[in-house]
């Protein structure tokens, strides 16, 4: 019996040797088919890098790494010498590998004019608390550009409109702060709030913008992700806003206005009636006393105050009387009641 039981003590020992070699080839068999894998050194950034700074040996170290699909081939950079002087288009946080699409065009300027793209201009404006949308707008961001002033209107009045002038407009800077990755300087200076905004505009809008913000006021309206551009530009006016503001301005129109009473098809078109001026004529002697004698000429004209000459009669001294009287009863019925200077003359004050 006892050797009978040895027999399997030995066969599973002899079976467990096997699988512990079994074992250590597949571990030595791994770590030879490691030591055999290629390494390429890239290019990775020491500390943060914002965006336009220019890059040097001292923001920058090479390391080996394997190859992976978050450092292409075609963006990868082994030495340090390839990028010097290089300027970054795009913030790089701290070991971070540096790609080639990180860069800007060779000959870029290091700062905000590398950043500037070709028929744009950056432009500063002055904001607030509240035209900042509460110090909310952080660089990258869009903002639409609305003014606020006022305008004279065609009957020499003053009104207050508001209008936007500029839609979906990109935010380069905040201050003096631009995108990049958070430090050590940006974190003191975040309790600071910013007195303007930097805006990149077309350069065709940038004297549209300096008169706005010269005549009026500026305010800024955030945008969210959309990127949709209204045709007509929305505006409001300060009479549309309270219904009061109009009533002064239709009370003083309603004379050459049509106005609404009761239900929509009832029209009354209110006219207010203003007498007319009466004429006015003047008497006028030519000559003197003599062989042709005095000519006496009647001038009306269509009132007191207008060159417009309505009638016109002369005549010799001696038919003054029926002249005077014809007009004296054509200004009773047309001048209602007003007394020219022919009606005061009679006939012995133009004999004599």
């Amino acid at each position: 019996m006892k050797g009978k039981a040895v027999i399997p003590l030995v066969l599973g020992l002899c079976i467990g040797l096997v699988a512990v070699k079994y074992a250590v080839d597949a571990v030595k068999s791994a770590q030879a088919a490691g030591g055999d894998k290629t390494t390429v050194q890239v290019v990775r950034a020491s500390r943060d890098i914002g965006v336009g700074e220019e890059l040097t040996a001292e923001k920058l170290d090479v390391v080996e790494t394997t190859p992976n699909a978050f450092i292409p081939e075609g963006e990868r950079i082994s030495d340090i010498e390839s990028v010097e002087g290089r300027v970054t288009s795009k913030a790089i946080s701290r070991g971070s590998a540096v790609l080639l699409n990180m860069l800007a065009l060779e000959g870029t300027s290091v700062g905000m004019p590398g950043r500037i793209p070709p028929g744009f201009r950056a432009v500063s404006v002055r904001i607030d608390e509240v035209t900042g949308v509460a110090y909310q707008i952080n660089p990258e961001d869009w903002v639409d550009v609305i003014v606020v002033m006022d305008i004279k209107t065609g009957r020499g009045k003053s009104e207050t409109i508001a209008e936007v002038i500029l839609q979906h407009i990109q935010v380069v800077a905040v201050g003096r702060t631009i995108p990049g990755p958070p430090s050590e300087d940006s974190a003191q200076k975040k309790g600071k709030t910013a007195k303007s905004v930097t805006l990149m505009i077309q350069d065709d809008d940038v004297p549209k913008l300096h008169l706005a913000q010269t005549r009026g006021k500026l305010t800024l309206a955030l945008r969210g992700d959309d990127a949709i551009i209204n045709d007509e530009a929305a505006f409001a006016r300060l009479g549309e806003l309270l219904q009061s503001t109009t009533e002064p301005e239709l009370e003083e129109e309603q004379a050459h206005t049509p106005a609404s009473y009761g239900s929509e098809s009832t029209q009354v078109a209110v006219v207010d009636e203003v007498e007319p001026d009466p004429p006015h004529s003047i008497v006028i002697y030519r000559g003197a006393p003599g062989a042709n004698g005095i000519q006496i000429e009647l001038i009306t004209f269509e009132n007191a105050w207008s060159r417009n000459v309505v009638d016109l009669s002369e005549g010799p001294i001696s038919g003054a009387s029926s002249l005077m009287g014809s007009k004296r009863n054509r200004g009773s019925s047309s001048n209602r009641g007003s007394t020219s200077r022919s009606e005061r003359l009679d006939d012995s004050d133009l004999e004599g």
